[in-house]
């Protein structure tokens, strides 16, 4: 047919082209296509070649690569052609339709044939041309050095073994088939054997457990004879394993071979025995069995005997055995014995590591293999056995100081954190070997920056102090804390110098930030420690004039008190005595306690808790079940029982009631006059966080909480309580109720509105009229109770006192005990108690409290009766928690942008200015040093003594380091980093690359990693560490270690509903995490926040617009910052992530980018208008503000 229109004009959406190689050549056709973008596919057709694009494009016909061919009836055409001839072609779904020479041409894919692009690429004339890189090489971590391993035959010095053990070892190792038999058996005796040989290995492949590949993985030994009576627990697989081997064993036994298998156990045992009571020690060790301990899971029986050691070595590593022989104590007794004699013979023979390898390798006594080993001078190979047995780090670099070998010694102590212990080791018996690693780790310490601590540890060694005058200078150069610390040992070491200390101790700050006070309480306690002498009297008066102003914390005034005694000025002491407050008279008073929560009879799920804690200044610590003597202490104890309601949920409602309660009442302001109002306060508290919780989340609706909380200070006892909970006091034999309920049934009696019998009748028992989270302030009630010696308390739930009336409480009670079995015998009553609730149905949870009380100079009272006052507490309104707003104009900006910003010890500011360089300002602004090393990101040190500069540079990023103290910086290597820590210790720096995670070592000119971890696949997205803990998430995981032992803590998945997804994930050193989370089908987006401890992401407020920049949380996860962009300026919101509580929110106008970082409590934000604050998010308060 030939079309009306023979090609498309104008221009058209073209989903492919077909170009006819026959008119414009096969070179030009295929540069064509070569230099087209979004092809998917290329065909042969037609004679001519077929293109099918990616997505349809938009193009003018006459300029068009090819023919287009245009989608029409789901077709592809190449020429517009009309419906009525479409319907004369009449082409299938998938045909393409071509006009070529005025006709036109239906065809298919399924004629053609596709064509492969690479063919077209000539490379004959290419080759490869030699170049060298402008730069330096990427740098590689380079692994740290595994365990070194032990040449077998060179530890033993012993050839090949015999021809007739290996052919004894062949014969073995083709499976219990092949028995010891002199006739061919019979058909049935070869099936049996056969199918116990299958139920063996099926029992050995059970044994099995995938291992990691590694270069040093343990290896295990065919049989381990062990104590047959000792029997560790097993999981199922032990339990099907030993069950098939049984079965195997019974097969046998039923075949007749068992007695044969038997008796070439026991010719082996006796043949072994021979050995040994011969002195043929050399064949006696090859063929001895390794003795367990009984420990660990059991181990089948051997249904074959022992083979043949091919060598006497001595494994860096100890094995599992897979088997057992099962001997009487007596057999072991006889091999322990025989083993312990050949150690005997050996050692006075002068075969050291024959007699250390049937210590560790039969005997399996590892440690004392490596002293046996040390005795004997052999430190070498006692180190490399002491390592690859794992054994105390301490231990290990002990061996390797003694082996000569200190950069081993060295690398181990730091990756493990053993110098004090290593010390110790060393100092009794190689004192010289204890000063060489004390140095090391002096020298260590230095160069990482914690001049205070290496100028501790050197000093001991009398030749080598010396080197701790430079770091004590230095130290005092970098001040802060530790500074402070070594102002006070140079004035003591070096008094001739002392003017220099007095004018830097005169330019400490005196205001009110907790830096200034740490700094002064630091050098105060370092005056402490120091010798007696003029001095150092002269820095504890300053420090006393210093500190003066601060002493209403308890802690601080005590060190102000003994500051004034060791200033020896009789007329400060007078001065300082006279303005001390005067103490309450608080009684001495001991406390034996018991507590219980039981589920009862009829319901599935305890609801009920207790709560028993003392309070101290810093914390608020809990007990469980039991406590025995116990002094009171100053601030008192805390006991609470509490019923939750609402089903499931109400379990984990009570638990947050007592987290609240103890947290209000710890972080409480302290007097003795403000006890019951703060324990109104927190139950109130406690009540708000229900209220909160009931209303965020809508798993929680409906629930509450009744409470009773008691506050002990002293002699006084005060009562909060809402519900029905109940507290009583036990005295001279009888109970007295302190408390009243807030119950329906109580109200309508306490209104007269109910007889003795109508309350027996009464329905509606269960009604409460109060409870916690009902609404968000509880009203409470308090009481206060004064007690005497003897006095008992006892806290309850209505699961007690709704089951069984006071007068069996009471009688469970009686009979005080001797005070060295008090708690047992509270414990005691309290399950008499229950088993009268028992007794009665116990229809209810019930949780109960116990407490004696015995009071030493107690005050005079009047009369034994209980006195129960009810007090009216006044309680202040607490203002709503206000968000703090801040806002900088777009005018108020600086000159050079901001990439990045760190506080530096005494107010100094480090910032980086990307190619400009980094800078080192002054509190008051002035450049004091400038850096010419380009950096985007800072990673500063601990001790605020030196820095990495990183500048990313394409796909890898160039490093350098700053010496803060000598004001110097070097640039370093450049390296591939996926992530990387903000922060490191000064000497081993976290960082991450698509093969895993190392930690560096910062100190050595290359990329030497001290330790590493390679997950196959795995590419750590987050890499954050503090002093004591490192987390990173890989692979849709968070893992926590513990540092510097590197120890794995914590290693759980991330929790992501269906649908839901986040991003511009933040995480925290122990493990707290933050997000943006995305939910499902809406998109809608919000913060989130996943605590170390919880499993689910908790929302904390939603986010509407702008996309995010950067996020912030600080190393214990108490404070999360994320800050996004909007049209007109930088929005940065900070929470609490404790409360979910927005704190303060930011407005910078006009910041491009902003970079922010959370410091010690504060949060430190930098852009690029050239703006810097330091915030102190607790306050929401800008502390300090730089323009540069």
């Amino acid at each position: 047919m030939k079309p009306r229109r023979l090609l498309h004009r104008g221009t058209v959406q073209a989903s492919a082209f077909w170009i006819d190689e026959s008119v414009i050549g096969t070179e030009v056709a295929r540069r064509r296509i070569l230099e087209m973008r979004g092809v998917e596919e290329v065909r042969r057709l037609a004679g001519g070649l077929f293109v099918r694009l990616l997505a349809p494009a938009w193009v003018a016909a006459s300029h068009a690569p090819g023919v287009p061919l245009v989608f029409c009836r789901g077709i592809l055409v190449g020429a517009p052609l009309d419906p009525d001839e479409l319907d004369m072609l009449a082409p299938t779904a998938d045909a393409i339709v071509l006009v070529r020479g005025g006709e036109t041409i239906v065809t298919t894919l399924e004629s053609s044939a596709p064509e492969d692009l690479a063919t077209w690429i000539d490379l004959s004339d290419w080759h490869a041309e030699d170049v060298k890189p402008l730069g330096k090489v990427l740098a590689r971590p380079l692994l740290a050095p595994p365990a070194k391993e032990i040449d077998p035959r060179k530890v033993a010095g012993i050839g090949p073994p015999s021809p007739e053990a290996l052919a004894f070892a062949e014969s073995l190792a083709k499976g219990h088939q092949s028995l010891a038999t002199t006739t061919k058996p019979g058909f049935a005796s070869s099936l049996l054997g056969s199918f116990s040989a299958v139920l063996s290995s099926m029992a050995a492949l059970l044994g099995r457990k995938p291992k990691r590949v590694s270069s040093n993985h343990t290896q295990s030994r065919a049989l381990v004879a062990r104590p047959s009576e000792r029997e560790p627990k097993e999981n199922w697989t032990d339990k099907l394993r030993m069950a098939l081997n049984t079965a195997a064993a019974k097969f046998l036994l039923w075949a007749g071979f068992a007695s044969s298998i038997g008796r070439r156990q026991a010719d082996y045992l006796a043949k072994t025995f021979s050995m040994f009571d011969s002195g043929d020690l050399d064949e006696a060790l090859r063929h001895a069995i390794p003795l367990g301990d009984g420990t660990g899971k059991p181990k089948p029986l051997a249904l074959g005997v022992p083979t043949p050691r091919t060598d006497l070595s001595i494994h860096t590593t100890r094995g599992e055995a897979s088997s057992t022989l099962g001997f009487g104590g007596n057999i072991f007794e006889e091999l322990r014995i025989r083993y312990r004699k050949a150690i005997e013979q050996l050692e006075k023979q002068g075969r050291i590591k024959e007699a250390a390898f049937v210590l560790a390798e039969l005997l399996g006594a590892s440690e004392e293999a490596v002293s046996f080993l040390e005795k004997h001078h052999e430190y070498q190979l006692a180190a490399e056995l002491a390592e690859g047995r794992n054994l105390d780090p301490a231990l290990v670099v002990r061996q390797w100081i003694l082996a000569g070998d200190r950069d081993r010694a060295l690398l181990l102590a730091r990756r493990t954190g053993a110098f004090a212990a290593a010390i110790a080791r060393l100092e009794q018996s190689h004192p010289h070997h204890a000063e060489v690693l004390r140095v090391l780790w002096a020298n260590q310490l230095a160069s990482s920056g914690a001049y205070a601590a290496a100028v501790q540890a050197i000093w001991p060694v009398e030749v080598a102090r010396h080197i701790a005058r430079d770091w004590i200078e230095r130290g005092i150069e970098v001040g802060g804390v530790p500074g402070a610390r070594l102002l006070a040992t140079k004035a003591w070491l070096v008094p001739e110098e002392f003017d220099s200390v007095v004018s830097i101790v005169r330019a400490l700050p005196r205001d009110e930030s907790e830096e200034s006070i740490a700094t002064w309480t630091a050098l105060g306690q370092s005056v402490l420690t120091n010798p007696s002498s003029k001095t150092m009297r002269i820095l504890a008066r300053a420090c006393v004039r210093a500190l003066l102003p601060h002493e209403s914390d308890r802690n601080t005034r005590t060190l102000v008190e003994k500051l004034t005694t060791a200033a020896e000025d009789a007329v400060l002491l007078a001065d300082i005595r006279r303005q001390a407050p005067s103490e309450t008279h608080v009684p001495n008073v001991r406390l034996w306690m018991a507590a219980l929560s039981d589920v009862g009879k009829a319901r599935t799920q305890n609801e009920d808790g207790y709560l028993m804690a003392m309070v101290e200044e810093s914390t608020c610590t809990p007990h469980a079940n039991i406590v025995q003597e116990r002094p009171l202490p100053t601030r008192g104890a805390l006991f609470a029982v509490a019923d939750g309601m609402g089903g499931y949920s109400a379990a984990e409602i009570v638990d947050l009631a007592f987290k609240t309660l103890s947290r209000s009442v710890q972080s409480a302001n302290f007097s003795p006059e403000s006890i019951g109002t703060n324990l109104v306060r927190a139950v109130e508290d406690a009540s708000a966080a229900i209220y909160k919780k009931t209303t965020d989340d809508r798993k929680f609706y409906g629930c509450g909480s009744t409470i009773t909380a008691t506050r002990l200070f002293g002699d006084v006892l005060w009562v909060a309580q809402v519900g029905d909970t109940r507290a009583y006091i036990f005295r001279d034999e009888k109970i007295k109720l302190i408390t009243k309920d807030h119950s329906l049934i109580n109200e309508l009696i306490l209104q007269g509105q109910l007889s003795a019998e109508e309350i027996e009748k009464f329905e509606h028992k269960s009604i409460i009229t109060r409870a916690l989270g009902i609404v968000e302030r509880a009203k409470v009630d308090l009481y206060r109770v004064r007690l005497l010696d003897g006095d008992r308390i006892l806290l309850c739930t209505d699961g007690v006192h709704g089951m069984i009336d006071d007068a069996a409480i009471e009688a469970s009670l009686r009979d005080a005990p001797h005070e060295k079995r008090m708690a047992v015998k509270l414990m005691k009553d309290a399950m008499v108690i229950k088993g009268k609730v028992y007794d009665a149905g116990a229809d209810d949870n019930m949780a109960m409290v116990i407490a004696d009380v015995r009071i030493r100079n107690a005050r005079a009272a009047d009369s034994r009766e209980v006195i129960v006052e009810q007090i009216e507490v006044e309680v202040e309104e607490k203002p709503a928690p206000t968000t703090r707003i801040i806002t900088r104009a777009a005018t108020d900006i600086g000159t050079i942008p901001v990439y990045d910003a760190v506080v530096l010890p005494g107010g100094r500011l480090l910032v980086a200015l990307g190619e400009a360089g980094v800078r080192m300002l002054s509190p008051e602004g002035k450049t004091l040093v400038q850096f010419d090393q380009p950096a985007q990101r800072l990673v500063i040190s601990d001790h605020g003594d030196r820095a990495i500069a990183i500048t990313p540079r394409g796909r890898s990023c160039r490093t350098a380091r700053i010496d803060l103290v000598r004001k110097r910086a070097q640039r370093w290597i450049d390296a591939t980093l996926h992530e990387f820590a903000s922060n490191f210790d000064g000497s081993m720096w976290f960082v991450s690359n698509n093969e895993g995670i190392y930690a560096i070592d910062a100190l050595e000119e290359n990329f030497q990693s001290i330790w590493d971890m390679r997950e196959p696949g795995s590419c750590p997205d987050m890499v954050a560490r503090s002093a004591n803990t490192a987390s990173f998430y890989s692979a849709h995981e968070f893992w926590t270690l513990e540092l510097p032992s590197f120890r794995l803590r914590a290693r759980r998945p991330v929790p992501i509903e269906d649908g839901h997804s986040f991003i511009n994930l933040e995480l925290a050193a122990n493990g707290t995490a933050i997000c943006t989370l995305i939910h499902g089908d809406t998109k809608r987006r919000s913060f989130a926040v996943l605590h170390a401890h919880e499993t689910k992401w908790s929302t904390l407020g939603e986010h509407d617009a702008g996309d995010f920049p950067s996020l912030a949380i600080d190393d214990l996860g108490h404070y999360g910052a994320f800050c996004f962009d909007t049209d007109r300026d930088c929005i940065l919101k900070v929470f609490d992530l404790r409360d979910k509580r927005l704190l303060l929110e930011m407005h910078l106008e006009a910041a491009a980018k902003v970079h922010i970082r959370f410091q010690a409590g504060n949060l430190v934000v930098g852009d690029a208008s050239g703006r810097v604050l330091v915030i102190d998010v607790a306050r929401g308060k800008v502390v300090s503000e730089w323009r540069v």
